[in-house]
């Protein structure tokens, strides 16, 4: 059986956020996704069952960018670590040598 951790041993055994604040993030793609940049997080226990004991996991604010498909009805919503990943950055155009004199 998992014990929870004390609160004197509490800090120690967490896991630091994967995601710090300000990182742009998107769930896990499903068939639509959503995405955003992460303004805060929060340790929540998470769904254990009561033999098992306590076990604790991150959970991220995430403000939905103005572009992102929920957004037309939501501004922020929370996500587990779980469910989310980093947001791929568009690759940055670059001019093509042989037109730069043109």
């Amino acid at each position: 059986m998992t014990q929870p951790p004390s609160p004197l041993d509490f800090p120690k055994q967490i896991p630091a956020p994967r995601y710090a604040v300000g990182t742009r993030c998107r769930w896990i793609p499903q068939p639509s996704t959503d995405w955003g940049i992460i303004i805060g997080h929060i340790l929540l226990p998470s769904e254990t069952t009561p033999h098992q004991g306590a076990d604790w996991r991150w959970s991220y604010l995430l403000m939905l960018d103005n572009s992102s498909p929920s957004r037309r009805w939501t501004v922020m919503d929370w996500v587990s670590e779980d469910d989310l990943e980093l947001f791929p950055m568009q690759p940055v155009l670059t001019q093509n040598p042989q037109q730069e004199g043109l």
